[in-house]
């Protein structure tokens, strides 16, 4: 069978950027919630994230009871990365996938009040100064990653930053090339020894 492979409307055309706008790529979503104005040599709280995902990411009750509980315990992570931003007072703004209108949107109740809707592929009326956009290695497959490399080449945005600290082999070694190649080792070796 062939291997699945993401698909899906075109992403970049519909978003605009400022001229100084920069794009922060990572493998793991938990490091949009330490970008901030800051990180671009500003000040303050970003006036509005949107987060273009399947998964709310605004703190989930089997983790913490309440906003204030997550505030007292901490930490950031890749499932309460908006908390961060809703804490700093940036307007929140959750963009569900299309498949999502068949589940009840979102399953889970978010920790704080956010804005949910399900992404029909318009242009949001933004401006954006940055962009964060995550592999999630956990859950992307490794044949996929010519396409996140792809992905983040066809971004309209000049500025481009690695997180620092952001453990990944991007590409990834191709996991079915690895165990084609271990096979055919054993092979070897069972002749050898015959």
């Amino acid at each position: 069978m062939p291997l699945p492979y993401c698909r899906g409307f075109r992403f970049w055309g519909r978003f605009g950027f400022s001229v100084e706008a920069a794009l922060f790529y990572a493998d793991s979503n938990t490091w949009a919630g330490q970008i901030f104005p800051s990180s671009l040599g500003g000040a303050g709280p970003w006036e509005s994230v949107h987060l273009y995902d399947a998964p709310h990411d605004c703190g989930y009750k089997q983790n913490h009871r309440s906003f204030e509980d997550w505030k007292a315990r901490g930490p950031v992570s890749a499932e309460n990365r908006l908390l961060a931003h809703y804490w700093a007072g940036s307007r929140l703004h959750v963009h569900l996938p299309p498949w999502r209108e068949s589940m009840r949107r979102p399953a889970e109740e978010p920790l704080i009040p956010v804005s949910m809707t399900i992404d029909t592929g318009r242009a949001p009326n933004v401006v954006f100064d940055a962009v964060f956009v995550c592999r999630s290695g956990a859950w992307v497959p490794s044949w996929c990653d010519e396409q996140f490399g792809a992905f983040l080449e066809s971004c309209p945005v000049r500025r481009r930053t690695e997180i620092p600290h952001n453990l990944w082999n991007q590409p990834r070694p191709d996991v079915l090339r690895m165990a084609e190649l271990e096979r055919l080792r054993g092979l070897r070796s069972a002749e050898e020894e015959t």
